[in-house]
């Protein structure tokens, strides 16, 4: 398990540095299972990486951010292309039963890429999926896995999945899945190296930690007196910040603990490089992700 990940150091803008993130990081899933990729999968494609020569769209959502970043590399690589991003599949009636992300002609074949990079913490029995919740506590992993595993992964062998494939000339594809990210425990536990997670779920993942604004205080004082606290905007929840290369700005403590609502933070130390990072959560959010109604596995 990996609680860093700093082989983006070298990349020179912050959407380079977040496409290493993006090839390099550890997934979250194990694979060998359904279509998900190994790490030397991952690695093959990280040597080809280019500079991104063009800007990419503005976004606000980092699901689009994190796909555009891929496009990039695509759109970089030689023997690479994108044949299509976003192709709708439709059933009867027109209705949308799924969407391919991207499809892509690769040296080897043309490939079905589905992406996710999602983020959750755990809150419950560490060995249930189910008990690992996003920012929006209707968000669960074990949601995210089965959804992917079971829809958005199988969607080339559906009657409707061919039929869409058909009208752009592709008879079979290779399907893979990623789904990178970063798992987040209990404050406790990440300090002292107890976190435990599903079977399924690879063991070199990245790891963060999450706690109410009280916890953070007690923890700030025993752990990180003298460092330096970082709200991370949605954007910068990809690659490890260094204060030296992003615009990000340093706050006290007794700002953070004031957040009313799930707000990731970034431990820095005083060379401005990232330690850890985690989630600060309001009492609103655990009340949710304790609740009955939460225990959908």
């Amino acid at each position: 398990m990996s609680k860093r990940a700093d082989s983006t150091s070298e990349a020179s803008t912050r959407e380079e540095r977040d496409l290493t993130w993006a090839l390099r990081s550890p997934a979250l899933p194990c694979a060998g299972t359904s279509a998900w990729q190994d790490q030397p999968w991952f690695d093959s494609l990280a040597r080809l990486q280019e500079p991104i020569h063009s800007s990419l769209p503005k976004q606000h959502r980092l699901g689009y951010y994190f796909e555009d970043l891929i496009e990039a590399f695509i759109s970089a690589t030689p023997g690479y292309n994108l044949i299509k991003r976003g192709l709708q599949v439709f059933g009867e009636a027109r209705r949308t039963v799924g969407e391919f992300d991207l499809l892509v002609e690769t040296p080897s074949g043309l490939e079905h890429w589905e992406l996710a990079v999602k983020f959750y913490l755990l809150a419950g029995d560490s060995n249930d999926p189910y008990h690992f919740f996003g920012p929006d506590p209707s968000d669960q992993l074990g949601k995210k896995l089965a959804h992917m595993q079971d829809r958005q992964l199988q969607l080339a062998g559906t009657p409707a999945g061919q039929d869409a494939l058909r009208e752009l000339g592709i008879s079979e594809v290779t399907v893979r899945g990623w789904m990178k990210g970063r798992l987040y425990y209990p404050v406790s536990d990440f300090i002292n190296n107890l976190s435990a997670f599903p079977a399924s779920i690879n063991a070199s993942h990245l790891q963060g930690w999450w706690c109410t604004g009280g916890q953070f205080l007690e923890h700030y004082e025993r752990h990180w007196s003298g460092l330096r606290m970082i709200v991370l905007p949605k954007l910068y929840w990809l690659a490890p910040i260094h204060l030296c290369q992003d615009e990000l700005t340093v706050i006290e403590p007794d700002e953070i603990v004031a957040v009313t609502r799930v707000t990731q933070v970034a431990v820095a130390a005083e060379d401005g490089k990232e330690i850890s990072r985690g989630f600060i959560v309001p009492e609103r959010w655990l009340g949710k992700v304790q609740s009955p109604s939460s225990e959908t596995s």
